[in-house]
């Protein structure tokens, strides 16, 4: 099993390849939109959006809040009265911003998702440079990572329609794939990209312990991925906890700075989480949006095809940890 290489740092021409693939990438989504709008006449008006078209609409409709200089949402799928929440703060600073920059909803929507869809490129190559040292096999994974799709769409060549109750998640879990989160949405670049930074900044930490802002930088990102998505702070934490406890196993000693690390950004993000879980539980209105927002997951084979070219390298390289561990690199 090849060990953890010891951090080489992607140098300042190799960040320039990054960011100009990365904003490569991103400029071939914003093609379909441009034409939309360029296509749009007196009879005909382009919204902004080709996919989920009803997402789309509330996000403009939370985007609308703040351009009217709200910071408390109010549910807009009912007419009953109740008091706002410090929800969709993402969206909610959308609309503030449109409104400074003086643009309208959708300029401000899209110019977030090409800004944000950089940013989680470029924060998917420096996490990948932590664990891959070689410059050419780094670019192959980040623009593996970055085009990757699945293979879902297979299942409509034999059967067309939904299958298994649901069509292939390559059609519609856009978050599940990173060009397609950016060519969807502004928020889950957003979410994906501090999820990395965050990843990166703590692993970042564990070899370089002295680095104390890497530290205090992947916890900031850590809370900062419950503005968008609350409920991914215990999946974050849970994700390191997993990371932490292999890298102690296979050391075989106790590492307690891990341990404490892992107790501050858990307590930095209980605040926020417990914000939310008041505001769910004693707002009628929020807690029955709540209750029938639920979204059931499609059978495993779906998840298997959609993982496309990303799942099997995936499972080979878990399956040689596994099999093969040995002591981590010491930073």
């Amino acid at each position: 099993m090849p060990q953890l290489p010891a951090e080489r740092p992607v140098r300042p021409r190799e960040w320039l390849w990054a960011a100009g693939a990365s904003i490569a990438i991103v400029t071939i989504t914003v093609i379909p939109y441009l034409v939309g709008f360029a296509a749009s006449d007196e009879g005909r008006v382009f919204t902004g959006a080709f996919y989920d078209l009803r997402d789309y609409a509330s996000h403009l409709a939370k985007m609308w809040q703040g351009y009217r200089g709200s910071w408390q949402f109010v549910l807009l799928f009912t007419s009953e009265e109740h008091p706002g929440g410090f929800v969709h703060p993402f969206y909610l600073a959308l609309g503030h911003l449109a409104r400074l920059l003086g643009t309208g909803l959708p300029v401000a929507y899209h110019l977030a998702r090409f800004l944000w869809g950089v940013m989680c490129l470029l924060a998917a190559y420096g996490f990948i440079a932590l664990f891959v040292g070689e410059v050419r096999l780094r670019r192959m994974a980040f623009l593996l990572a970055a085009l990757g799709a699945g293979f879902g769409w297979l299942l409509l060549l034999l059967r067309p329609g939904p299958i298994g109750g649901v069509m292939p998640i390559d059609f519609w879990l856009s978050d599940f794939y990173v060009f397609f989160s950016i060519f969807a949405f502004p928020h889950f670049p957003a979410s994906l990209g501090l999820m990395l930074l965050c990843f990166a900044s703590l692993v970042g930490w564990t070899r370089r312990p002295d680095r104390v802002w890497l530290l205090a930088g992947g916890i900031a990102a850590g809370v900062a991925v419950g503005f968008i998505h609350p409920y991914l702070m215990p999946f974050v934490d849970a994700v390191f906890a997993a990371f932490w406890l292999f890298e102690m196993w296979s050391k075989r000693r106790l590492l307690r700075s891990r341990m404490l690390a892992l107790g501050i950004m858990a307590l930095a993000q209980l605040p926020l989480l417990g914000y939310y879980l008041a505001l769910f539980g004693r707002n009628p209105v929020f807690a029955g949006w709540t209750a029938q927002n639920r979204t059931p997951s499609p059978p495993l084979y779906h998840y298997l095809l959609g993982m496309g070219l990303l799942g099997p390298p995936a499972a080979l390289g878990m399956a040689r940890l596994l099999r093969a561990p040995r002591r981590w690199e010491d930073a």
